[in-house]
């Protein structure tokens, strides 16, 4: 009886670690070629399984060009692109995209 009794607990702890989706923490800091900071700009991050779309989350960096961003239920097949994207501070229209990084796994 109690070896069935841990065989379940262990069968329920199993389960419950291959149901439970991983969470990634994103951070870094976005700047120019020449190392200026670029404030203020848009982080796309792009979430792919294959060459399927899943999302896009966004977030924006701080005065120094630091961001940060935790994406919930990663699953290991997705990849990830990030983008980033600098309005001008006056008009509010982009007047700076960066190179997509590569894909990251």
């Amino acid at each position: 009886m109690k070896k069935i009794f841990l065989s379940i607990i262990l069968f329920t702890i199993l389960i419950a670690s291959i149901t439970t989706a991983a969470t990634l923490e994103l951070n870094g800091t976005i700047a120019k070629n020449d190392g200026t900071a670029l404030n203020s700009t848009i982080v796309n991050v792009t979430i792919k399984n294959g060459p399927t779309q899943i999302a896009i989350n966004s977030t924006t960096t701080n005065s120094s060009g630091w961001f940060n961003m935790t994406i919930a239920n990663v699953e290991t097949s997705y990849s990830f692109i990030i983008t980033p994207y600098h309005p001008n501070e006056t008009t509010g229209i982009v007047d700076y995209v960066g190179q997509s990084m590569f894909a990251l796994p």
